[in-house]
């Protein structure tokens, strides 16, 4: 986390979890009441956040694992194809199915 210090509207960006407190909690208030309303685990839920995670998770690969990521991407995008094209084939789109194979 961050410890918490003054910061301007301009530079938070409000979310849709929510937590009731009290104003002047201290952080060991603070951090009681996250645990209790389970506030970090409905963030965590979010797509939002998930999609953060899966950037900052993306950011620290290294060579051996993008190039695993990269070869799964295209393998996945290879199997989609074929199927598009035997759907196409079987609704009489020859033309269209060899451009998608």
């Amino acid at each position: 986390g961050v410890p918490r210090h003054v910061a301007s509207l301009k530079d938070l960006e409000p979310t849709p979890v929510m937590t009731k407190i009290q104003r002047g909690l201290r952080v060991g208030g603070l951090v009681k009441e996250l645990e209790a309303q389970n506030t970090i685990g409905k963030w965590s839920e979010l797509a939002w956040a998930k999609k953060i995670t899966f950037h900052a998770a993306r950011a620290n690969i290294n060579d051996f694992d993008r190039f695993r990521v990269d070869r799964a991407r295209r393998q996945r995008a290879f199997c989609l194809r074929k199927k598009f094209a035997e759907k196409l084939t079987k609704a009489g789109k020859e033309a269209k199915a060899k451009k998608a194979d």
